[in-house]
């Protein structure tokens, strides 16, 4: 039997659209015989709340027929490029691996509000930005102007 080398890559897609997106992506691909070149595809999400809208990731060996397949499929914007390039960025394993786990393992959603528990914006309330580890960006208001904080995950609370 032959063994496919497969590579995950990056999808921008319509927010909101995702599942119907990659059910869509399955649906071409099996049409088109290239089922054998997929592995996985996945949607950031828990429950319901979806960590990166706007994104799949797919485990494929891309080629130019199926990157012509993947991107003419109805919702999907395009794949990941670097600037100025039309190659589509290969992630690695281990970042998906890192991303799947932090999902897992996350209480925090981006745009969700909560309140600032230390330091001297304690009590503010902040739209959540980023979350990189333990670190944080935060989107409060000041005088009526969106300020970007940096806090540790330490410092916020949900608001009930």
């Amino acid at each position: 039997m032959n063994y496919i080398k497969k590579k995950w890559y990056g999808i921008k897609t319509i927010p909101g659209k995702e599942k119907k997106i990659k059910s869509n992506i399955k649906i071409n691909i099996k049409n088109y015989y290239f089922k054998k070149f997929i592995g996985n595809l996945i949607i950031p999400i828990k429950g319901n709340i979806n960590y990166i809208p706007g994104y799949i990731f797919i485990e494929v060996n891309l080629n130019s027929k199926l990157m012509f397949i993947i991107k003419h499929t109805p919702g999907v914007i395009n794949f990941l490029f670097k600037k100025n390039n039309c190659i589509p960025i290969k992630i690695k394993k281990k970042k998906i691996k890192i991303l799947l786990y932090n999902i897992k393992k996350s209480t925090y959603i981006i745009g969700e509000t909560v309140q600032i528990i230390d330091g001297p914006f304690k009590n503010f309330n902040g739209i959540l930005k980023k979350i990189k580890k333990k670190k944080i960006e935060l989107s409060i208001l000041i005088f009526n102007r969106k300020t970007t904080l940096k806090l540790n995950l330490r410092q916020i609370k949900k608001i009930n």
